[in-house]
C-alpha cells in the first residue's frame, strides 16, 4: 500500500510538471503586455520564470517524497554545461556585469539569467517521466502556438490592424516583438508540422498538420 501510495503522488506530480510544459509551450510564443516599458521579451522571460520557479519546486518535491533521483544521461550534457559555466566567466568578466547578468533594455535574453533558466527547463523536461503521446502533445501545442502568431503576422503584413494602438498598426507586428524571433519559430513550426505529419496516422491530425505547416510556410516567405 505504501508502495503504491508513493506511485500514486509521484504520477500526480509528473502530471503536474506535464501540464506545465504544457502551459509553458503554449503561452511563451503568445504572451505579451503592452503595460511594461518592453512589451513582450520581458514579459515571456517573466512568464518563463515564473513557470521555472513553480517547475523547480514541484520538482524538489518530487525527489523529496521518492528520497530518489534519476538521472538520465545525454551527449549533450557535456555540451550544455561547458556553454553554461562559459556564460557564467563571460558574465562576471564582462564590462557590463549587470547587463550580462539580467540583460539590457527590458529584454532578459540574451543573459546569464536567459540561459539558467533554458537550461532548468532541459533537464526539468530531460529527466521527468513525458510519455511520447505527451511529447507529442506539447509538440502539437507549441506548433499551434507558433502558428497562431504566424496567421498575426500574416494579417499585419495585410495592414489588416487589430485595434488603433501605434504598436499594432505596424506592418511587421506580431506577438514575439520580432520578426527574426517570429520567423524562426515559424522555421521550426513548420519543420515540426511536416515532421509530425508524415509520422501521424491520424489523417484529421495530418490534415490540420498539413495546413499549419503551410501557414508558418506562408509566414516566412512574407
Amino acid at each position: 500500500y505504501s508502495i503504491m501510495n508513493k506511485n500514486l503522488k509521484s504520477n500526480i506530480l509528473d502530471n503536474i510538471i506535464y501540464k506545465i510544459f504544457l502551459v509553458m509551450v503554449d503561452l511563451t510564443p503568445l504572451f505579451f503586455l503592452p503595460i511594461t516599458t518592453e512589451f513582450y521579451d520581458l514579459n515571456k522571460q517573466a512568464l518563463l520564470l515564473t513557470l521555472t520557479i513553480l517547475l523547480l519546486g514541484i520538482w524538489i518535491v518530487k525527489i523529496a517524497k521518492a528520497k530518489s533521483l534519476t538521472i538520465v544521461r545525454s551527449t549533450l550534457d557535456i555540451p550544455l554545461l561547458a556553454f553554461m559555466v562559459v556564460a557564467l566567466f563571460s558574465s562576471v568578466f564582462s564590462i557590463s556585469v549587470s547587463d550580462s547578468i539580467f540583460g539590457s533594455t527590458g529584454r532578459w535574453f540574451p543573459s546569464l539569467i536567459g540561459i539558467g533558466i533554458i537550461g532548468i527547463i532541459y533537464y526539468a523536461v530531460a529527466w521527468s517521466k513525458v510519455s511520447v503521446t505527451q511529447t507529442r502533445n506539447i509538440l502539437m501545442a507549441f506548433i499551434a502556438a507558433v502558428s497562431i502568431n504566424s496567421l498575426i503576422s500574416i494579417i499585419s503584413y495585410f495592414q489588416i490592424y487589430f485595434g488603433s494602438a501605434p504598436f499594432l498598426q505596424s506592418p511587421n507586428f506580431n506577438l514575439t516583438g520580432s520578426t527574426n524571433t517570429s520567423v524562426i519559430l515559424s522555421v521550426l513550426a513548420f519543420t515540426m508540422a511536416i515532421g509530425l505529419h508524415f509520422y501521424s496516422k491520424n489523417q484529421k491530425a495530418k490534415v490540420w498538420l498539413l495546413i499549419l505547416s503551410i501557414v508558418n510556410l506562408f509566414s516566412i516567405a512574407i
